[in-house]
């Protein structure tokens, strides 16, 4: 099971609930996660500050380490492959996501509605890019994930 499906890790929903919320949050978490090794260690930094009366700004940073996308084959290219070396596995690199906000709280209609506006960033340095997730045993990368490119999210929420 990849471990942003696992229920004790912090998905983006997660992420988005507790800064949507105005709580100010500092996490780390790290894992070996999977038992087969197929992911690498992870963390996530988050933080939201009030910066003026009604202004908050914040962010997170999350970081995956590298991650075994396969394994070697015990023969060597040209013989054809039959066994996989589970001793040398093939990585992929790490990977950085950075996300940013700022929230604006008000009031409306003679005071009577709260309402708060955010912008959210969400990969702020990605421009997109296919991912590999799978290796052959010749170390190739066989199969990719695509990596979405930044995405801007506005939102409103009002206190009824």
């Amino acid at each position: 099971m990849p471990v942003a499906d696992k229920p004790d890790t912090l998905t983006s929903e997660r992420i988005h609930t507790h800064l949507r919320s105005g709580e100010e949050l500092l996490l780390t978490a790290s894992s070996d996660v999977a038992k087969d090794g197929a992911f690498g260690r992870h963390w996530v930094v988050i933080t939201d500050q009030r910066v003026f009366k009604r202004i908050s700004v914040g962010g997170a940073v999350r970081w995956e380490g590298k991650g075994a996308i396969g394994y070697y084959g015990v023969q060597q290219l040209p013989a054809n492959i039959t066994e996989l070396d589970v001793d040398r596995p093939i990585y992929d690199q790490g990977h950085y996501y950075v996300d940013v906000l700022m929230s604006y709280r008000t009031r409306l209609w003679s005071d009577k509605i709260g309402a708060t506006f955010q912008l959210n960033v969400r990969n702020i340095q990605e421009g997109g890019r296919l991912q590999p997730i799978n290796a052959g045993p010749d170390g190739e990368p066989n199969s990719y994930r695509i990596v979405a490119p930044r995405q801007f999210i506005l939102s409103a929420t009002f206190d009824l």
